[in-house]
């Protein structure tokens, strides 16, 4: 087993065991999923340091819009901005542009990141999946299509595991479907 393979299945079992923990205490099966953006970031800083040669060496820079993206989601987050605001200077921000601003920025280096990871890394895929990716990460800027942004890490991880592309990040992304049909989920089960 990769090491790679071995941080992706030790976080997900740590995840597991956690909802399990909360299910046996309270009776509900509760992921933390407000700390799903800040585990994802930090297993891909693990990912680039192990990959970092592959990333500079053959240009494969395509990644760092991928990490970008991660990194505004991670602003936006409202945990993230708890630990940093006041409850009053959090609720200003929350009525602002702030958040919509960061939002759009982490869509748009999700959006660079397909249409480079399609030109540099694969060539077999169409444009038209390339489109679909990107319209499903931007849906979450449309309140009747919201839901659907949860979608776009876990079809771009089945498009992987079904034409067995195998770069050194796919269990990242693989990592990254799993937490987004969690958090989709806990989004669900609080609705």
């Amino acid at each position: 087993m990769s090491r790679e393979k071995r941080t992706v299945f030790i976080v997900i079992l740590t995840l597991f065991v956690y909802a399990l923990t909360q299910f046996l205490e309270s009776g509900v099966f509760l992921f933390p999923f407000p700390l799903f953006d800040a585990i994802l970031l930090l297993i891909s800083f693990q990912f680039i340091y192990w990959n970092r040669n592959i990333i500079f060496e053959k240009k494969n820079l395509y990644f760092l819009f991928y990490l970008l993206a991660l990194i505004f989601k991670v602003i936006s987050s409202q945990f993230f901005l708890a630990l940093i605001y006041k409850d009053q200077d959090l609720e200003q921000l929350n009525s602002g542009i702030f958040l919509d601003v960061i939002l759009i920025f982490s869509a748009f280096f999700l959006a660079l990141f397909f249409i480079l990871w399609k030109l540099k890394q694969d060539k077999t895929v169409s444009w038209v999946l390339t489109l679909l990716f990107i319209a499903l990460s931007f849906s979450i800027f449309f309140e009747s299509t919201s839901l659907l942004s949860f979608f776009t890490i876990p079809v771009f991880a089945c498009y992987l595991f079904f034409k067995k592309v195998q770069t050194d990040f796919t269990y990242l992304f693989f990592l990254h479907a799993f937490i987004s049909i969690m958090t989709l989920t806990m989004v669900l089960q609080l609705n």
